[in-house]
């Protein structure tokens, strides 16, 4: 039994980061960020671990893993930070949860 595959599941993983993200369908930030914060969760499972991921993305990471990158310069960095603000303001937030909540997979945290 692989109990960390069990509790990182690839849709667990984009719900909980459609969970964690909610927005509009037309927020280009957060429709930018979801699917790098799926990734981040579904390789850590965790989402003590899955903070400190996020806090340890760099501008260079986070326009790697864009998925619709803007052909103009000033917007595609824009959007860059954008996202990297987002992702790393979720992360101050999942670091100052209580224990119960950070020390938790991703799994567990949607039930």
């Amino acid at each position: 039994y692989d109990f960390q595959a069990d509790h990182r599941s690839p849709d667990d993983c984009v719900a909980a980061a459609y969970a964690m993200l909610p927005a509009l369908m037309s927020d280009p930030v957060q429709l930018a960020a979801r699917p790098i914060l799926a990734d981040i969760l579904h390789r850590y499972g965790w989402l003590d671990e899955a903070a400190d991921a996020l806090r340890s993305l760099g501008h260079a990471d986070v326009r790697a893993r864009l998925e619709r990158v803007p052909t103009d310069e000033s917007a595609a960095a824009k959007l860059t930070w954008s996202v990297l603000k987002s992702l790393r303001e979720l992360a101050d937030d999942l670091i100052a949860a209580p224990d119960h909540c950070r020390f938790m997979s991703v799994r567990r945290w949607m039930e």
